[in-house]
């Protein structure tokens, strides 16, 4: 079919350009969301709202982080099976997936609510900005399927070479987030709580039209199929996907870990600028999980199909982008400074000259960032998760932790900025030994 030819074509670099932008740009606008909220909370509530959203960002983390764990896990064992040729076993896991999501979302949705309160102090609440966090998190609790089960229909559109549908899919949600914040907050006046509605309902666009392509058009090469349990199976996509599981639950953690310590530094206004950094930070971080959701698949099912040259080939040319997008992410960063900063915070305001200070220091990890989800991203694909857990929780957790405690002890503020840069380079240390010792296994070099 049209959809593993895709998945099996002899790519070249506009080729390949072309096929993973769309999963770029969709993954680019899913990060932009919270970006849109915060501009608008930040010109319509002030500096204390946006550090609010910044505390429910571990739990968008863990919403996001499941679904990515079941779509990138099941897209492993998925882009194999067609690489083998098992239509049917595909067919069994897709439906696997989809059955385990909804139990997951739901889950999610129910203990978010029920437990509001001691989750939203365990976040960092305080009662001046408890007052905003209360309904933005409740409002987005309630959407918690949503944004869980649209992560996971994102990668699985990209699985089946539906990048573009994916792509116009995150575009079309982030015009509507755009013009329900714009509608809820400065026409109804709903403030904060307007903001999380429209992030919602931006995340929930995607569910009628994934009933579309899926139950009633069926013009997805996955079909909804009678299956058994498969319990080993299932705990194995899970476990290799949790990758990017680990990595939602690390950036959770380690947010955690950077509102308190920037705060001793310097209080509300410190963890206010480190909320508009982030953004950007989260901008990068999308960028390439974008990136890899794309080529995962192609790696997958050459690894199903046992194609060696191609897999080789693969490799060069996705370390080759890997390394465009690295300088051109980098580049929008250092152009954009200035305006974008000044989106949020008045030239010369304390916040504003905190947010200058820390820009490049902070967000100089973007120069390594996208070469480490790379070769994380790679091993997912060939079905190591232990690999591809063990570099995710590194970068994430293991390095950032340990820099975010020992680097603001010996240098201060500066060590903060710091934290991040040096946990990737540390990263990207491993990732090489990882590359080196398995080439021979994967025949990628």
């Amino acid at each position: 079919m049209e959809e593993d030819i895709k998945l099996g074509q002899d790519f070249h670099f506009l080729s390949l350009l072309k096929y993973v932008m769309p999963s770029v740009l969709a993954f680019v606008f899913m990060g932009l969301y919270q970006t849109i909220d915060g501009i608008f909370i930040d010109h319509n509530a002030g500096e204390i709202a946006i550090a609010s959203v910044n505390l429910q960002m571990p739990m968008n983390c863990i919403y996001i982080g499941l679904g990515n764990m079941i779509g990138l896990g099941g897209d492993a064992v998925l882009s194999k099976k067609l690489g083998e040729g098992d239509r049917k076993g595909a067919n069994e896991t897709f439906t696997r997936c989809m059955l385990l999501a909804l139990i997951l979302s739901l889950l999610c949705m129910v203990l978010s609510l029920v437990f509001r309160e001691p989750i939203m102090r365990f976040l960092g609440a305080s009662d001046v900005n408890i007052i905003y966090l209360r309904p933005y998190y409740t409002w987005l609790a309630a959407f918690a399927p949503s944004m869980l089960i649209q992560s996971m229909l994102t990668i699985f559109f990209m699985t089946e070479s539906r990048n573009t549908m994916g792509a116009v899919l995150m575009f079309l949600g982030g015009i509507l987030n755009i013009a329900l914040d714009w509608l809820l907050m400065n026409v109804a006046g709903m403030g904060i709580s307007g903001a999380a509605i429209a992030t919602g309902v931006s995340y929930a666009i995607a569910l009628p039209v994934a009933f579309w392509f899926y139950v009633i058009s069926k013009r997805s090469l996955f079909q909804f199929v009678r299956f058994q349990s498969q319990p080993k199976e299932t705990l194995q996509l899970c476990f290799n996907g949790s990758s990017e599981m680990c990595v939602e639950l690390s950036i959770a953690v380690t947010t955690l870990m950077m509102n308190r310590i920037i705060y001793t530094f310097l209080g509300d206004n410190g963890v206010s600028a480190l909320s508009v950094l982030a953004y950007f930070q989260i901008f990068i971080l999308m960028l390439f999980a974008g990136y890899c959701a794309a080529i995962e698949p192609i790696f997958g099912f050459h690894y199903g199909a046992k194609n060696e040259t191609a897999t080789k080939k693969t490799f060069r040319l996705c370390l080759t982008l890997a390394a465009a997008f690295t300088l051109l992410g980098f580049v929008l960063i250092a152009v954009l400074q200035k305006p974008a900063v000044g989106l949020f915070f008045d030239v010369g305001d304390d916040i504003y000259r905190i947010s200058m200070d820390g820009y490049f220091l902070f967000l100089s990890g973007t120069l390594l960032v996208g070469f480490n989800m790379f070769v994380s991203g790679m091993f997912t694909a060939f079905s190591n998760g232990v690999i591809s857990v063990t570099l995710s929780l590194l970068r994430c957790l293991g390095f950032l932790a340990t820099a975010l405690i020992v680097l603001p002890k010996l240098f201060g503020l500066t060590g903060f900025w710091l934290a991040w840069p040096v946990a990737e380079f540390l990263t990207l240390i491993v990732s090489v030994i990882f590359l080196t010792l398995f080439r021979k296994r994967y025949h990628y070099m």
